[in-house]
């Protein structure tokens, strides 16, 4: 039976953090105040449909980038 390297939980942690926190400055502080004065709603939507898209493509890249460290 082979064993499986599963990451440690904090660092797993600290990839998605460096990940999601330049994210939600960048939309928070960056972009979406450009949009000027619209619905919460929407900005709303906005905001959680950019993380979603971050959260899909961006972290898993930043997971295989850091396996061998992550499982060390």
């Amino acid at each position: 039976m082979s064993t499986v390297n599963t990451p440690k939980r904090w660092k797993s942690m600290l990839v998605t953090f460096a990940v999601v926190f330049p994210t939600v400055e960048l939309l928070n502080r960056g972009i979406l105040p450009l949009l000027g004065d619209i619905p919460f709603l929407l900005h709303d939507v906005l905001a959680v449909a950019s993380m979603c898209i971050v959260l899909t493509f961006a972290l898993p890249w930043a997971m295989r980038l850091t396996h061998r460290w992550l499982v060390s």
